[in-house]
């Protein structure tokens, strides 16, 4: 008899200062299947605390917060936990926001805008070992 094994779930923790999004991030995530968010945070400061408990496979933060941004968060990030993956997040589709994020170890950048299956699917993609850009993204670039 064959027995199913479940895969374990991605571990998500998600950083953006502005409580609404942070919370509607969440709770898109939350529905998926294969994602538990694992923790919360409000600051890079904050996020970077978090890893330790929170153990994530992936980092979303928000590009611009106060104390710590996104952006600046990443190497600090990279430099004690590589086997994270990051996505950043913004409002902003400014080409070199963008390539910032992914200089300094970026997995992925998606947009506040951007639909509940639009995150999922990038944490999806960054866990497979893909890098994502969402399509406002790619528009930027071009």
């Amino acid at each position: 008899m064959k027995t199913y094994t479940e895969r374990p779930k991605i571990r998500v923790l998600v950083a953006d200062d502005h409580a609404l999004i942070l919370r509607m991030i969440c709770d898109f995530l939350s529905q998926e299947p294969d994602i538990e968010v694992v923790g919360q945070a409000s600051d890079g400061d904050s996020a970077i605390e978090a890893v330790t408990s929170a153990q994530p496979h992936v980092m979303i933060l928000d590009v611009r917060m106060p104390n710590l941004g996104g952006i600046e968060a990443i190497p600090r990030i990279k430099e004690k936990w590589p086997h994270i993956h990051v996505i950043c997040m913004s409002i902003t589709h400014e080409e070199s926001v963008i390539n910032e994020a992914f200089n300094v170890g970026a997995s992925g950048y998606m947009f506040k805008g951007g639909t509940g299956h639009e995150f999922a699917d990038s944490v999806r993609t960054v866990v497979a070992g893909g890098r994502y850009l969402s399509q406002r993204g790619k528009a930027a670039r071009t």
